[in-house]
């Protein structure tokens, strides 16, 4: 059965601004986090990180910087994936974030989304960084991997939420 974990976020100002990683890969594809993934995430308010940290080195890296919301991959070690849940969904005032490591398989169907009301899917395990917005407004991110790109540049994501999500691809080379 699917762990899920609800957080919210008391919006005390106008923005929220998260760092959104994914697929790190510590330390079986890089020793550590990259330097420049920390100069991004210098001034957000939360890190989302969308599974396979593989080790707890990664977590405690990124926890320096902000609080980690974050979720298992399928390559972390028992270690990671007893703290984190199959998917988070995270609130922040009328905007709702999942996140959940996986492509996008088990919300592949648009009436799953509805009923959890989410307005943002953030997913990894592919490696490859994009942001799409459907039809509809609902926005799916994959930061690609800062580590371990696939048919792409090293990459982080940025999300900011006001009264919409907006999402950038930040390539580190």
């Amino acid at each position: 059965m699917m762990k899920i974990e609800r957080f919210r976020i008391r919006k005390e100002k106008d923005e929220i601004i998260f760092g959104v990683i994914s697929d790190t890969h510590i330390p079986t594809r890089a020793d550590h986090i990259p330097a420049k993934v920390f100069s991004h995430f210098k001034n957000v308010d939360y890190i989302i990180h969308a599974g396979d940290f593989v080790s707890i080195k990664a977590v405690e890296e990124l926890t320096e910087m902000a609080p980690v919301f974050g979720v298992r991959g399928n390559m972390d070690l028992p270690e990671v994936q007893e703290i984190f849940p199959d998917v988070a969904i995270i609130k922040v005032g009328k905007m709702k974030i999942g996140v959940y490591h996986g492509s996008i398989f088990p919300f592949k169907n648009m009436k799953v989304l509805k009923e959890l009301e989410l307005n943002c899917l953030v997913h990894g395990h592919t490696h490859m960084p994009k942001v799409k917005k459907t039809k509809g407004g609902f926005l799916f991110v994959n930061p690609g991997s800062p580590t371990n790109p696939i048919m792409s540049a090293p990459s982080i994501a940025i999300l900011k939420v006001k009264d919409q999500i907006e999402a950038k691809i930040i390539s580190l080379i």
